[in-house]
């Protein structure tokens, strides 16, 4: 029984021990609940003697003072780009990327306009493989403009050199099928 008395006394003095580091209630109730968080203490204790922005009297004192905008301020405001770059180049991307397999639809069904063309003179000057590939074949075929078999020889030999499979097969054929003055033009 004495064994047992003088653990729960020993115990019982550790624990008074311990508690008597905090010098107040408000300490040992900040200890407590820094525990509870991982060492944080939370704002609403930490801000205990922050003003209460809800106060009457701060509010009408001189402390707070409205927010008066003038209009260089607000020119400055109204410059301020508040679109996120980085979104707005992914859907210029997307759509340059929409635009062009729209392209790509319109040729392979026979439809061949002006806006079709442009895009793929666009990408043809930025080197694009496909392009120049489509660009022959539809040079080759006359889908919407006129048959040129040099045009098409010439955007098959750049194809080939832009390492597009089968460039040089259809170059060939192309030339096979030039007439001599076509092929003489070639020469220019």
């Amino acid at each position: 029984m004495k064994k047992a008395n003088f653990i729960v006394l020993g115990s019982l003095v550790c624990c008074m021990a311990l508690q008597a580091q905090a010098a107040g209630l408000d300490e040992i109730y900040r200890d407590l609940v820094r525990s509870d968080n991982r060492g944080y203490l939370p704002l609403f204790v930490k801000n205990r003697h922050a003003p209460n922005i809800y106060d009457e009297e701060i509010i009408n004192s001189e402390v707070i003072k409205p927010l008066v905008i003038d209009a260089q301020t607000l020119q400055n405001l109204e410059d301020i780009n508040l679109v996120n770059e980085r979104q707005r180049r992914s859907a210029e991307r997307e759509a340059a990327e929409l635009r062009w397999q729209q392209v790509l639809k319109n040729v392979q069904n026979g439809y061949v306009s002006s806006v079709e063309l442009e895009e793929l003179l666009k990408r043809e000057m930025n080197n694009n493989p496909h392009a120049v590939d489509v660009l022959g074949w539809i040079y080759a075929r006359g889908i919407g403009v006129k048959p040129d078999f040099v045009k098409a020889f010439n955007y098959y030999k750049k194809a080939a050199v832009l390492k597009v499979p089968n460039a040089t097969e259809n170059a060939v054929k192309v030339y096979r099928a030039m007439s001599p003055e076509e092929k003489s033009k070639l020469l220019e």
